[in-house]
């Protein structure tokens, strides 16, 4: 999945994919738990569904109305 070229996306949920990516790239020693927060309407569902795209692991969104849970086997 070629997330950044994805014209599908709004460029802020590409830079949020881009700093959570480098992010764990950079810590991978560390625990690889973080959050990421953007304001209503910006397209929070959309960046947890890509964010499981080229990380090796889990991903676990959590909203007010549901809890979401992907894994990647990548």
């Amino acid at each position: 999945a070629n997330i950044l070229e994805n014209d599908n996306l709004w460029e802020h949920q590409k830079q949020a994919y881009k700093k959570v990516h480098d992010y764990l790239c950079r810590n991978s020693s560390r625990s690889n738990l973080l959050l990421v927060v953007l304001p209503t309407g910006t397209g929070k569902s959309g960046v947890a569904h890509i964010l499981p795209f080229g990380l090796k692991g889990r991903v676990l969104m959590i909203t007010h109305n549901s809890c979401l849970l992907y894994t990647s086997d990548a």
